[in-house]
C-alpha cells in the first residue's frame, strides 16, 4: 500500500474518532429496526430455525449474556426477564417456565449460537422473514421510565451542554491475527476536549516483549484545532497534516454539531442501533446503560465517502508538492483504488455500552468491543479491540499543546 493511501486511511481514522460519540447460497441477513446487523460469524439455519450469535442480538436489545463453561449454560438477562439455555438441549428456562426450542443452542467457531425468534420474541421484539431479501426482520420498541432511547439520549445530551471542557482516559487490549501469527498489545488513550471542535489525544501502545521493532511504550499525539490536524510521532516535533477543506469534511460528518439532537442524529447517520441495557452500579454510583451497535453497511458507506474526499485532497496536496497536474490525477486514482480494495474486503462488528450517571445524566464510561477483518496486500488481518473509556473533569480547565512551530509540508 502506498504512502498516500496509508496517509488517507490515517486521516480517516482520526476524523472518525472525532465523529463517534462522547461494522454458494446467499447467507441469511438480520435487520434490526431497519438497520443491518453484522457479525464475524454468519447466521446459520438448522431445521428451518435461524441461529445467530448471542452477543450480536444481545448488543442490539440491551441484554446481558453470561456463559458458564462448566455447565454449558447461557444465562440471558434483561430487566426482570431471565432466560437459561443449555448447549444442545431443545428447551429453555424462562423465569422458571420450561419452553420448547425450534433448534438447540450450538457453538460455531467458538461463538454461542441461539435461535433468533425465541431470543428476540421472549424479550419483547417482533420477528418476521423476508423471502425476497433472505432477511430476518426484527422490530423492537424499547423504553425505560416512559421514555424511548431517542428521548433519553437527547435528555442526556442536553445535560452536557453546560460543560465546554472534559478529559478522557481509556485502556484497551488489541489482539491481532495476521495469517495465523497472533500478537497482543496494550493501548492507553488520554484525551482533552474543548467543545465544540478542539481535541487532543495521546495514544500510548505497549508492545509485547520480543517484538522486532522495539520494546516498551510508544506514544503518538494528535491535536485538532478546529481547522487542521497535527501529529507528533515518537522522537519528532509536531507536524501539520495539511488536507484542504478538512474542517468542512469533518463538519459534514456531524462531529461538530452544536445541538444535542443534531449530535444524536449524526450517530444515526453512522448507523447506530441503540437500546436500553440493564442498570448497573459502578464505584458506588448508579448508571443507566445504553447499548449501541453499528450498522456495518451504513458505517462503511460513510467511510467510503470520507476516504474519497480525503483521497482527492491527498492527491491535490501531492500535486502542489510536485508542481504537476498529471501527477495529481495518477496519485488520486491510485490512492482511491488502494483504499477501495482494502474497504471492500473489510468486515466490521462494532458495539458500545455507554454508562450515563443517573444523577447527572452525563456519560462517565464507554465500553468498546470491535472486531475487524480485512485484506491488505493479499494478507488477511483480523483485529479485536476491547476496553473502556472513562470521561471525567467536566467543566475543568484543560491544557492544549502549542503547535505554533509545527512543521508543514
Amino acid at each position: 500500500m502506498t504512502r498516500n493511501a496509508l496517509r488517507a486511511l490515517l486521516i480517516v481514522s482520526i476524523v472518525l474518532s472525532m465523529a463517534l460519540p462522547v461494522f454458494a447460497a446467499e447467507q441469511p441477513k438480520i435487520q434490526f429496526n431497519g438497520s443491518n446487523v453484522s457479525s464475524d460469524v454468519s447466521p446459520t439455519s438448522i431445521n428451518g430455525a435461524l441461529l445467530v450469535p448471542a452477543r450480536v442480538i444481545s448488543d442490539c436489545m440491551g441484554a446481558d449474556v453470561q456463559w458458564d463453561n462448566t455447565t454449558k449454560v447461557a444465562t440471558i438477562t434483561k430487566n426482570t426477564t431471565i432466560i437459561k439455555i443449555k448447549l444442545g438441549e431443545k428447551s429453555a428456562d424462562k423465569n422458571g417456565e420450561k419452553i420448547a426450542l425450534a433448534a438447540p443452542a450450538t457453538l460455531q467457531n467458538g461463538k454461542l449460537m441461539l435461535p433468533l425468534r425465541f431470543f428476540a420474541e421472549n424479550f419483547g421484539a417482533q420477528v418476521s422473514w423476508n423471502n425476497t431479501s433472505s432477511a430476518a426482520i426484527i422490530t423492537f420498541a424499547d423504553s425505560k421510565d416512559g421514555k424511548t432511547v431517542d428521548q433519553y439520549i437527547t435528555d442526556c445530551a442536553n445535560a452536557t451542554t453546560k460543560y465546554s471542557t472534559l478529559k478522557s482516559k481509556g485502556t484497551f487490549t488489541v489482539s491481532a491475527d495476521v495469517q495465523g501469527q497472533k500478537s497482543n498489545l496494550q493501548m492507553q488513550i488520554d484525551g482533552a476536549y474543548k467543545l465544540p471542535k478542539e481535541s487532543y489525544t495521546k495514544m500510548t501502545m505497549t508492545l509485547p516483549s520480543g517484538t522486532e521493532l522495539t520494546t516498551g511504550a510508544i506514544a503518538t499525539e494528535t491535536y485538532f484545532d478546529g481547522q487542521n490536524i497535527y501529529m507528533k510521532m515518537p522522537g519528532q516535533e509536531w507536524k501539520a497534516l495539511e488536507v484542504p477543506n478538512l474542517a468542512t469534511m469533518i463538519d459534514s460528518f456531524g462531529s461538530t454539531n452544536q445541538t444535542p439532537q443534531d449530535i444524536y442524529n449524526s450517530m444515526k447517520k453512522f448507523g447506530f442501533i441503540a437500546s436500553f441495557g440493564n442498570d448497573v452500579t459502578k464505584d458506588g454510583k448508579q448508571y443507566t446503560v445504553i447499548c449501541v451497535k453499528v450498522d456495518k453497511d451504513k458505517f462503511m458507506k460513510m467511510i467510503q465517502q470520507l476516504t474519497s474526499q480525503i483521497a482527492d485532497s491527498v492527491g491535490t496536496t501531492s500535486s502542489a508538492i510536485t508542481g504537476g497536474t498529471t501527477q495529481s490525477a495518477i496519485t488520486t486514482s491510485q490512492v482511491q483504488d488502494e483504499i477501495n480494495k482494502a474497504l471492500s474486503s473489510m468486515n466490521l462488528d462494532l458495539s458500545y455500552r455507554i454508562y450515563y450517571n443517573k444523577e447527572t445524566k452525563i456519560p462517565d464510561y464507554v465500553d468498546l468491543t470491535e472486531n475487524i477483518s480485512m485484506k491488505a496486500d493479499n494478507t488477511l488481518v483480523n483485529t479485536a479491540v476491547t476496553g473502556t473509556m472513562n470521561f471525567y473533569d467536566y467543566g475543568q480547565p484543560v491544557q492544549m499543546p502549542d503547535v505554533t512551530n509545527a512543521k508543514r509540508n
